[in-house]
């Protein structure tokens, strides 16, 4: 994968190509040397294992964030590695974290925690034409059940036949596991060969015709107590692009979605179709600067504001 290239941010990359105790030790001197030649900054590390390390090594108050918990399906694994987490967050005086919902998922103490929430930037700023159904869907195909909505759009054609004709779906991302082939199958079988549409892995500034283009949103993820408080990105990413979202109802996606911006569904097909002809019923009444508004606090540019003003207080 091609190295990311970012205005104003210093990336420092370690070679995937050494072993992983190698890998793993130049990290963390990449780390400490990073932060001692950089004694006014501001030190923030987003959670991996055994991050701790750093803290351990270096005198410097650092910032620990937490964007997500274990999302192994493996409960046993699933708990220990939660577990590791919340002991590692003891070696640091202060955690940010994405919700309150993981806080407390990850035990970790009240008095040094605050909340860094989820946000994306506008990748679109065209509005959008409610014409025919356009559906797009952007991300990981692991551990998704994605092959529950190809099964929903094909009930949704079931049941309003007229829509075979004007409906599309494209879908940007990858799987480890042999899930793009499976999916590909799945599509075929069910005759949606000419509606689905596989685009591969890109990058957002890629992807942004999709965003660009596309009308319907796709944000599906399990309905468990793992995915239950980590919002998906992809719910943002849509919304503040002016795309109205189908998006399973989890505790954090029903804190966003409102009949303004999308339409929420259980994590079944029949359910999923059932959101996509509500969706669609919809489309007279939606505007994209309507629904961009839902979250014009959530962009990066406002996040980040919060940010320094709470670093600024020490809160």
């Amino acid at each position: 994968m091609s190295h990311i290239e970012a205005e104003g941010i210093n990336v420092r990359y370690v070679s995937s190509k050494l072993g992983k105790i190698e890998r793993f030790y130049r990290l963390i001197s990449l780390s400490l040397s990073v932060i001692r030649k950089n004694p006014s900054a501001h030190i923030f590390i987003v959670y991996f294992p055994f991050c701790s390390l750093v803290s351990l090594f270096c005198r410097r108050s650092i910032i620990l964030d937490f964007r997500t918990a274990s999302v192994s399906p493996n409960k046993l694994a699933r708990g220990l590695r939660d577990l590791f987490s919340t002991f590692e967050s003891l070696f640091f005086q202060r955690v940010s974290v994405i919700s309150e919902g993981l806080a407390r998922m990850l035990r970790i103490k009240k008095r040094k925690v605050f909340i860094l929430p989820l946000g994306a930037d506008v990748i679109s700023s065209q509005c959008k034409k409610f014409d025919y159904p356009r559906l797009f869907y952007i991300g990981t195909f692991g551990n998704r059940n994605l092959h529950h909505v190809i099964k929903g759009l094909s009930l949704a054609i079931d049941k309003r036949p007229e829509l075979a004709s004007c409906i599309s779906f494209d879908i940007v991302g990858f799987g480890y596991g042999g899930e793009e082939s499976s999916l590909k199958e799945l599509a075929g079988k069910l005759g949606l060969n000419k509606i689905v549409r596989f685009h591969g892995r890109l990058f957002h500034n890629e992807a942004k015709g999709f965003f660009d283009k596309s009308n319907i949103g796709i944000s599906y993820v399990p309905i468990t107590s793992y995915y239950d408080h980590q919002p998906p990105t992809k719910t943002y990413e849509y919304i503040l692009s002016g795309i109205p979202v189908i998006a399973t109802a989890t505790s954090e996606n029903s804190r966003l979605v409102s009949s303004v911006n999308g339409v929420l569904c259980q994590d079944t097909p029949e359910s999923f179709a059932n959101a996509l002809l509500e969706c669609v019923d919809r489309f007279p009444d939606y505007d994209s600067e309507v629904i961009r508004s839902t979250l014009a606090d959530a962009t990066w540019e406002n996040i980040a504001a919060k940010f320094k003003r709470q670093l600024v207080n020490g809160r």
